[in-house]
């Protein structure tokens, strides 16, 4: 707890892969990405999947400053209705899906009402809270996809949602 206490996580969003921070690795990622959007160069919207096309709308708002609030619009109301069922043995849609769910949440983070916050907030707790203790996936599974999905998950929330849910630091 001491070690993580002692992270640097900005206060403002985004906070995952890109910053605004200034002086910050991710600030001047965000610089780069916005210079070659500038330069005519498009972010292109995948469809492996919803999840990655409501991501990359994400992306693509965060690169060109918010310009089109349709992108995050359409993302947050993906991310609203977007539910994972974790009540199995373990859950491919939290391996497949989250990180994109919750880079949304940070890259569209100025679109969501103090109440959707307030609503993803409990919901992804009790996401990553059930995950974390399944046995399948569990910590004694260090080798396992599912654990590793899961820790990825639990580590992106963490830091997206610190400052804001008292759950983040765990």
């Amino acid at each position: 707890a001491a070690a993580a206490a002692a992270m640097n996580i900005p206060q403002s969003h985004p906070r995952l892969w890109y910053s605004a921070q200034s002086g910050t690795p991710g600030a001047m990622r965000l610089t780069r990405a916005r210079a070659w959007f500038s330069a005519g160069n498009p972010v292109p919207i995948t469809s492996t999947s919803v999840s990655a096309h409501y991501r990359d709308r994400a992306l693509r708002s965060l690169i060109n400053q918010h310009a089109d609030p349709a992108d995050c619009s359409a993302a947050v109301g993906w991310l609203k209705g977007f539910t994972m069922n974790v009540g199995g043995t373990a859950s491919d849609h939290a391996r497949w899906h989250g990180e994109d769910a919750i880079l949304v949440y940070d890259w569209c983070y100025h679109a969501f009402s103090a109440t959707d916050r307030a609503d993803l907030t409990s919901r992804w707790n009790g996401y990553i809270s059930t995950l974390n203790a399944k046995s399948w996936g569990g910590s004694h599974m260090a080798a396992n996809n599912y654990f590793w999905g899961y820790l990825r998950n639990s580590l992106l929330w963490g830091i997206a949602t610190a400052h804001e849910n008292v759950q983040a630091q765990g």
